[in-house]
């Protein structure tokens, strides 16, 4: 009996659908955590069945896994209000910058106010305009490599917890020699921004 090609292609997904299954385990390394607390077995794991509504937008991880709190050793972590005195002071005076590491087309959707876009690809050591960013920055070139002296100070944020690319453009940074007292993680990002119900800018937010 000859299969019809709906069936075919029926039992190709099925084939296929175990390898695309999403997972939400709570690191890349840890699918879930088990102990024993009172005498009793404990389970914590992370699922869409946690949230508070109901809701099948939880990311999987890998890729999107719950950040640590600190990105690098000597990085202060900042959250939303920390981020509004910086634009009132030091981006507002020209002293320093709003960087956001997420994609191009994500920042043109929504982004904070007064940030600017620098995909974090943009800071790996294989880019080959780094230089060139660095010294937008306000670094400069020496003989002896990069002098910072006149760097300016930079919050880093990317789209919020679950996503790494803040982490990574601030250890990034540091590799080069971007003094960790100019450098600060918001870890939330714009989804702290938006969980809070402060304005932002760009394609679906306002301008």
């Amino acid at each position: 009996m000859r299969h019809s090609a709906a069936q075919a292609a029926a039992a190709l997904v099925l084939m296929v659908a175990p390898a695309l299954a999403q997972e939400w385990r709570i690191t890349p390394d840890l699918p879930d955590l088990r102990l024993a607390l009172k005498g009793q077995e404990v389970v914590i794991a992370r699922s869409p069945d946690a949230l508070p509504v109901p809701s099948g937008n939880l990311p999987s991880c890998p890729p999107h896994c719950p950040q640590p709190i600190e990105a690098a050793p000597g990085v202060k972590t900042v959250g939303a209000l920390e981020v509004i005195g910086f634009l009132q002071s030091d981006v507002a005076e020209g002293r320093g910058h709003l960087l956001d590491l997420r994609l191009p087309e994500e920042f043109a959707a929504a982004h904070l106010p007064g940030a600017i876009n620098m995909p974090a690809v943009t800071l790996s050591a294989e880019n080959p305009a780094r230089r060139d960013i660095l010294r937008a920055l306000g670094a400069a070139e020496t003989a002896g490599g990069v002098d910072f002296a006149a760097a300016a100070g930079l919050v880093i944020h990317g789209a919020g917890p679950l996503h790494a690319e803040a982490a990574e453009g601030v250890r990034a940074l540091l590799a080069v020699g971007y003094p960790a007292d100019r450098l600060w993680y918001f870890r939330g990002g714009l989804q702290e921004w938006q969980d809070f119900g402060l304005t932002v800018s760009g394609q679906t937010g306002a301008h």
